[in-house]
């Protein structure tokens, strides 16, 4: 709770742009300061990526003719981490699985478990045409440790059907959960499937049934799209396209029935949620609205949506987009990996307020490299994103498309002198009352370095704000104003 404490704020900075951008980092990858990495090995793609947190990036993806599942692994900076192998890219043919052609093994998902990285892929087993969910687990130097499943690798293959990998998440026990869909039997139906492994990858006979939750019978494709593991054990987890449905499992993959409206929550609209993160006592989703291809936000809790944020708990933004992955930070900003129209698309929003792809809470980088596409991103800890996916004769001409990722750095906050001498705020030093002039309307939010939210308020019938109740430190004001977003930092004497 916050106590009663007198403060004085002074403006440290001149207004700046509320809004940042991202710039490429033309020093990053193999491509001579054009800012990217690409590996050319026949046609492939990357899918995801991850960072350690100790400068080195990992990737997976697939390459064709023939089809394999690829990993590989740079430093931050865009350089091949050798230790990882010569050429640092391994291919992996699935026991069992077609290895010509435009068939095969496809790695679609990467987590780190520990020291080790978990792949999920897709395979089609013994010259068949369906689909079957696979995982394997690789030592950092990319070698297969044969002590996970069977000689390095899980597959449900399950006879006469096909089976959907849609989302694949370790949590920090490094318990493995996979969501996607199945047939029902011989029917054209689908159900939901999730699985659980152990940590060594066999299914955890203690969840659901024997390791295997199968739930609602759909005429159409639906698939699990997301996790997010809570501190108590239990699993959120989003059921995509007709269903669009918000479920919360418990550890033994037993329904929560007291979730929102008898164990489930609705969201109205076909969203494909990529990520779901608990930030303070409400989670955050990030997703596509499938209606129109647009970037959309949820912001609920476990008795139903936040009405006030965007429209009834959910805002979309205007652009349009097929968003292909999504992260969210503690703080519960919201990035978006998409492509559309041959480019390179990354966005960022500020989800914390309630309409949170307004101008200046919603930032766009564009670029495109050739016929380019982006499936994956990650941040890393000075606040840059690495993105990857797939270009097209990047490195050879006529060689197809190529693996490729790039590096965005957030741009400084640009000052705008000509807006300075609008900008009246009195008195200063302030002790508790806090004065803004005309040119200040609109709505003001205050938040601590951290992101956390400590005041929002409008100031269309009064020019002033009571500060008497903060803590002492710095804090950063964002206004909505008459000339536009404006941010001003303050700190407490």
């Amino acid at each position: 709770m916050i106590k009663n404490l007198q403060l004085i704020f002074l403006l440290l900075v001149s207004p700046i742009c509320l809004s940042q951008s991202f710039e490429l980092d033309l020093s990053f990858g193999n491509s001579g300061n054009s800012g990217y990495f690409a590996i050319d090995d026949g046609s492939e793609y990357f899918k995801k990526v991850i960072n350690d947190g100790n400068g080195l990036l990992y990737y997976v993806g697939y390459t064709n003719n023939p089809t394999r599942v690829a990993v590989s692994s740079t430093t931050e900076t865009g350089v091949l981490n050798l230790a990882f192998g010569s050429d640092a890219l391994k291919t992996f043919v699935v026991p069992g699985s077609t290895d010509n052609g435009s068939s095969g093994s496809t790695g679609q998902y990467i987590a780190f478990q520990n020291d080790k990285l978990i792949v999920g892929a897709f395979a089609e087993i013994n010259n068949t045409e369906e689909t079957s969910l696979v995982v394997l687990r690789l030592n950092l130097d990319g070698t297969l440790d044969t002590t996970f499943g069977t000689n390095g690798y899980y597959i449900y293959d399950p006879v006469g059907n096909n089976t959907y990998f849609s989302s694949m998440a370790v949590n920090d026990a490094g318990e493995i959960f996979i969501g996607g869909n199945e047939r029902v039997g011989t029917t054209s139906n689908y159900s939901y499937l999730v699985q659980k492994l152990t940590v060594n990858g066999v299914l955890d006979t203690a969840f659901a049934t024997n390791g295997r939750l199968s739930f609602n019978n759909f005429s159409s494709g639906q698939w699990i799209s997301a996790f997010c593991f809570l501190d108590n054990g239990q699993i959120l987890i989003y059921g995509t396209e007709n269903d669009n449905q918000l479920y919360l499992l418990n550890a033994d993959g037993s329904f929560d029935g007291t979730f929102g409206t008898g164990g489930n929550l609705s969201t109205s609209l076909p969203l494909e949620i990529r990520a779901i993160k608990e930030v303070n006592d409400y989670f955050i989703a990030a997703g596509n609205n499938r209606n129109n291809w647009q970037p959309t936000i949820l912001k609920f809790n476990n008795n139903g949506f936040d009405t006030s944020f965007g429209v009834n708990g959910i805002a979309s933004s205007t652009y349009t987009a097929s968003m292909q992955d999504a992260f969210i930070t503690d703080q519960g900003t919201a990035y978006f990996a998409s492509n559309g129209s041959g480019l390179h698309r990354v966005f960022r929003t500020e989800t914390q307020n309630s309409t949170p792809f307004d101008i200046g809470n919603f930032d766009v980088y564009e670029h495109s490299f050739n016929q380019t596409v982006v499936y994956g991103i990650t941040p890393l800890a000075n606040g840059s994103i690495v993105a990857a996916g797939i270009g097209s004769d990047l490195i050879n001409s006529g060689s197809g498309t190529d693996m490729m990722a790039f590096k965005l750095d957030a741009t400084s906050l640009s000052v705008d002198d000509s807006f300075l001498s609008l900008i009246k705020t009195y008195p200063n030093p302030v002790q508790d009352i806090l004065y803004f002039n005309d040119y200040m309307t609109g709505e003001v939010t205050i938040s601590s370095l951290n992101g956390q939210q400590v005041l929002k308020q409008r100031l269309d019938e009064t020019l002033s704000i009571d500060i008497s109740h903060f803590k002492k430190g710095i804090y950063v004001i964002k206004l909505k104003t008459i000339t536009g977003p404006t941010v001003l930092k303050l700190v407490k004497a």
